[in-house]
């Protein structure tokens, strides 16, 4: 449960028991209590108790009502969320796969395959969130579209783009579809992962307080 939602939450039901507190002691008080003579009522005013009722259900009613609010918010949340955990799962995968390696013979169509599914799931988040209804929460999610959008293509160029001059040593070296890597490339490669990590990272931040 995000902090506002938390601090909503105690704040609405704080106020129904202090009505419906306020109500019982102001009842009880002219009821039971006459002033001078410390003397007890104990007739009970049939209007007044319909009201006290009345006054208790809807208390409840509200209370829960936000606690349903609450819980729909919440898994509204995490279905986003969960669709940013998939794509940080890609780049982890990719991550490894380069490191685990150290460039060396990793199969081309793999990493091709491997960044197509990252663009699919980066299409099913932003296509998601398109449906949240706050214009100032869209603009921040475009830009986080675009930001994304240029910065998957930075690391797919760098996963995939061989030299165009021959060289000695190229950055990026493809045989029988066996891709190599310089160590310049990795580090790279590695930059543009640490970049997405952090630009999804703050996505769920956004994402987590709505």
């Amino acid at each position: 449960m995000s902090t506002s939602n938390l601090h909503m939450l105690k704040r609405n039901s704080i106020i129904v028991i202090l009505l419906c507190l306020s109500f019982c002691i102001g009842f009880f008080l002219r009821c039971w209590y006459e002033i001078g003579t410390c003397q007890i009522d104990t007739t009970i005013n049939a209007l007044d108790a319909v009201s006290l009722i009345a006054t208790i259900i809807l208390g409840v009613y509200i209370a829960k009502t936000l606690q349903k609010e609450v819980q729909d918010k919440r898994i509204e949340k995490d279905m986003y969320l969960g669709l940013i955990s998939a794509i940080e799962q890609i780049i982890r995968d990719i991550d490894d796969l380069v490191e685990n390696s150290g460039g060396n013979n990793l199969h081309y169509n793999r990493i091709v395959n491997v960044m197509h599914r990252c663009r699919i799931k980066k299409a099913d988040v932003f296509k998601a969130l398109g449906s949240i209804d706050n214009e100032s929460l869209k603009s921040q999610i475009d830009d986080y579209d675009q930001k994304l959008k240029t910065e998957l293509q930075s690391l797919k160029t760098a996963l995939t783009e061989t030299s165009v001059q021959a060289s000695s040593k190229p950055s990026v070296k493809l045989e029988k579809n066996m891709v190599t890597y310089s160590e310049e490339r990795i580090i790279e490669i590695i930059t543009s992962i640490n970049a997405i990590e952090s630009s999804l990272f703050k996505l769920k931040i956004l994402v987590n307080n709505l």
